[in-house]
């Protein structure tokens, strides 16, 4: 079937006017990389960054950023935790990539977030956080408040970080994960 195709192809090219397959040639080009580009936006993507809180971005503040959250980020297929101290954030979100990167670029428009920065943001294959449309963990001193339901094993992994066991690791955003939790 190859071989049969190839030698269709051989023979349009030696009959084709050479403007029609230059303009054949330019045409499959541009499809190639919008391909391209569209299976790379589609590809599952992790971002972990970090904000400084604002000074009146108080309890009630961070709850409206989660009710929002978990009603905008269902539709764009946006999972996540964001990880919140007195005077941090860190969000872990996952998703496309030109979607993560939408929802980024929002955050950072936001007076309650200042001073963000990507720790992490490459692509995955799989969610750690696919049933959370924003989990939530605020870290008062030397606790970790779970408000979502979390399997056994996911709590061994957050309670050994917690304790610098650094087998707990799975990737870099776990990293990021327990240096914010040590910095603040």
């Amino acid at each position: 079937m190859r071989e049969k195709l190839q030698q269709e192809l051989a023979k349009i090219i030696r009959h084709a006017d050479v403007k029609l397959l230059k303009i054949l040639y330019a045409s499959a080009k541009v499809y190639l990389e919008e391909t391209k580009k569209e299976e790379e936006n589609s590809q599952l993507h992790r971002m972990v960054y970090t904000s400084s809180r604002a000074p009146n971005c108080n309890e009630e503040a961070i709850e409206q950023i989660l009710e929002a959250s978990r009603r905008n980020n269902k539709p764009l297929g946006i999972t996540g935790l964001l990880v919140h101290t007195e005077m941090r954030f860190l969000q872990i979100l996952e998703g496309s990539k030109n979607t993560v990167l939408d929802v980024y670029n929002r955050i950072q428009e936001d007076p309650r977030h200042r001073d963000s920065e990507i720790k992490y943001f490459e692509p995955v294959d799989e969610r750690y956080f696919s049933d959370w449309h924003m989990g939530s963990k605020n870290i008062e001193k030397d606790s970790l408040e779970f408000d979502t339901q979390i399997a056994a094993e996911e709590n061994e992994i957050y309670q050994a970080m917690l304790e610098g066991d650094r087998s707990a690791y799975k990737d870099e955003s776990m990293k990021a994960l327990k240096t914010f939790m040590i910095l603040t």
